[in-house]
């Protein structure tokens, strides 16, 4: 099996964690590669062939600088042998986002900067600059949108619900988590997951809630914000299920959002989150990023303290690899140039 065709390694643990007081689940999805150890690392895995039958040799993501899928994707490329590329609207300067630009810049991902402000998630010119200078040097280039999606792709998400639902079956039924909390951004990972479990056993998981902590004032926060996403779901699921579907509203009505805790902007640490990354840290030994995973902990801390059946999705984990250097200066000035950007966030 070649690096390109085992980026991945997953399935990834399920185990326990205690704290003082009551013990809760863990997916490791920190660990499903190395460095860039993340949830997009399924999305890309998925992605490659698609990549490798349309014969692209270029990316261009269009994200927020600290994006943790541009750097799992600079990664990624490195051993597909593509480039890695980049437009980045501005992000506050944080201990994630820096990680995550020094990966990134690490593994040969060229970022560029958006020179007007705004927001990438709205219709603007640049992107197609973007894309014209690119393919105006021979590069067939793949562009994946704001948030992350393909239509390909999706099934990765999906794949992640089945494979914990798979875990689940594992376990003692009196042991059995009723929740599980994760980080949402754009929302896709928790409408896959949702799918995921649903079409694995209806009747066995409609106990099972999906816990969707908003972590950016973008994020889906109602249950009618997930329906496209969910609808996008059971489309792909089709691909790997040879059985029926469930319907759109039973996936729907597993999912729970949480508004909140996402700080004044994208990206922004907040000190609940920041608490309960070193009180994780402190109880279980792995230092959650603060932006991301910091915001579900600390959610499900503040809700699972009596009855305490709850499940954490470990999603983060972006490392600079120590062997390759990068210019500090480079990280600096796209972290420098977002703070003085505005309020393109």
């Amino acid at each position: 099996m070649s690096r390109a065709d085992s980026l991945i390694a997953a399935p990834t643990p399920l185990v326990t964690a205690s704290g003082p007081g009551f013990e809760f689940y863990l997916k490791r999805d920190d660990l499903l590669a190395p460095w860039v150890g993340c949830s997009k690392m399924r999305f890309l895995s998925a992605l490659h062939p698609v990549i490798r039958a349309e014969g692209h040799d270029a990316l261009l993501f269009l994200a927020s600088a600290g994006s943790s899928l541009v750097a799992s994707a600079a990664y990624a490329c490195t051993a597909w042998g593509i480039q890695c590329h980049a437009l980045v609207q501005p992000q506050a300067d944080t201990p994630g986002a820096r990680a995550a630009i020094s990966a990134g810049l690490a593994f040969g991902c060229r970022y560029e900067l958006m020179t007007h402000g705004g927001s990438l998630r709205m219709a603007t010119s640049e992107p197609q600059r973007a894309l014209a200078r690119l393919r105006s040097s021979g590069l067939s280039v793949l562009v994946i949108p704001f948030g992350g999606d393909h239509p390909q792709a999706r099934v990765a998400y999906v794949e992640a619900g089945l494979e914990l639902a798979r875990g689940l079956d594992a376990l003692p039924d009196a042991n059995r988590p009723s929740r599980v909390y994760l980080a949402c951004a754009s929302g896709r990972l928790a409408a896959g997951i949702a799918t995921g479990l649903a079409v694995w056993n209806q009747a066995r998981h409609d106990a099972m809630r999906v816990m969707a902590v908003a972590v950016s004032p973008a994020a889906p926060t109602t249950r009618e914000a997930f329906a496209p996403m969910v609808d996008a779901m059971l489309a792909s699921a089709r691909t790997v299920c040879a059985g029926g579907l469930p319907q759109p509203e039973t996936v729907l009505a597993t999912i729970e959002p949480v508004d909140g805790l996402f700080g004044g902007g994208y990206g922004e640490a907040v000190p609940e989150a920041t608490a309960a990354a070193s009180w994780f840290e402190r109880a279980v030994g792995i230092r959650p990023d603060e932006t991301y995973t910091g915001k579900a902990l600390a959610v499900m801390l503040s809700r699972e303290r009596e009855d305490f059946r709850a499940l954490l999705w470990l999603s983060g984990g972006i490392r600079r690899p120590s062997e390759r250097a990068i210019d500090e200066g480079d990280a600096d000035r796209l972290l420098v140039q977002q703070q003085t950007a505005g309020n393109g966030r």
